[in-house]
């Protein structure tokens, strides 16, 4: 019975604790050699020019630190495979779930969406044969809930990307560019002062950020005319500021922005944004003055940026 409780404690045992174990066995034995036998006496025969005891418990020790790095880098490396063998396998299983859920997501989506185009077909074919003015804001509401859902399924479909690819250093005054020919700015315009080659660690899908930015500044703005982007270097930490000249955010708003569902309209874009940026520990708040616009400051690590022209 003790000898299968000891097998069963040793067997639990951690790898570290197991190689200690072994180690500590080694040195006794070594140290057995050496005093009963005088195993490194006969050793030293050979290689011994006079006689001193300090040479000998310099070999001593040496042979004892190979035996002990040996078990060590023996254990160790069969520490590892197995570690990599289990990341392998738990990769593959992720890999696998993820693809499953992806297309389980999918083809929800696109049954749902089917089924809120028959909603508003349906509802269209309703509102004419039923020409009621007294029911216009039943049907309009009706119209903007079926609108909200088709956006909100909109947003599980980018927020599923967020994530998918490996964060990757971007170039940010081309990513700026290249958002500012995409968005909807109509007569607003955008200053891109942001120094050339500043590049940030961030997930692909940053550029979305930037366009969600500028199309709410466009959206929410009212007088705006201008969207300025620029930086201010704090020495730690690399502060990315979007600054326009419109009405700006109400006080006991700023916080509320970033939360799913809040706004005129479909109340997504920035909180997505905020997770896209949160992927590599880019924060984003609301610092602007009500009334003389709105400006959001997006703080980057100091690891997470680097400047590859020269400043």
């Amino acid at each position: 019975m003790k000898k299968q409780f000891m097998l069963k404690t040793i067997k639990n045992l951690s790898h570290s604790q197991k190689d200690f174990i072994i180690i500590i066995f080694l040195a006794l034995i070594v140290f057995i050699l050496s005093t009963t036998f005088n195993f490194f006496d006969m050793i030293l025969v050979f290689i011994r020019l006079h006689d001193s005891w300090q040479l000998d418990d310099l070999i001593v020790i040496s042979i004892f630190l190979v035996f002990a790095l040996a078990v060590f880098s023996y254990r160790r490396s069969k520490e590892l495979k197995w570690e990599i063998h289990e990341k392998t396998e738990a990769e593959g299983a992720l890999l696998q779930a993820n693809k499953k859920l992806n297309l389980l997501f999918s083809i929800t989506r696109h049954d749902i969406n089917n089924q809120l185009m028959s909603v508003d077909g349906f509802l269209e074919i309703l509102h004419q044969k039923v020409p009621d003015p007294l029911l216009d804001d039943c049907f309009m509401r009706i119209s903007n809930a079926s609108a909200r859902i088709s956006a909100m399924i909109l947003f599980t479909k980018e927020y599923e990307k967020i994530g998918v690819t490996a964060p990757a250093w971007q170039d940010i005054p081309t990513l700026i560019d290249t958002a500012t020919r995409e968005a909807p700015l109509g007569m607003v315009v955008v200053k891109n002062d942001l120094p050339p080659g500043i590049k940030i660690f961030g997930d692909p899908l940053i550029l979305k950020v930037f366009y969600n930015l500028m199309d709410n500044a466009v959206r929410y703005g009212g007088k705006i005319t201008t969207i300025r982007f620029f930086v201010e270097d704090t020495g730690n930490d690399l502060v990315i500021i979007c600054q326009d000249d419109g009405v700006g955010i109400p006080s006991e708003e700023k916080d509320k922005i970033f939360g799913r569902g809040f706004g005129k309209n479909t109340g997504l874009g920035l909180a997505l944004s905020r997770e896209i940026l949160a992927i590599t520990g880019i924060t984003i708040t609301e610092t602007g003055e009500p009334g003389k616009g709105a400006r959001f400051e997006m703080t980057v690590p100091k690891e997470m940026y680097r400047f590859t022209d020269a400043r």
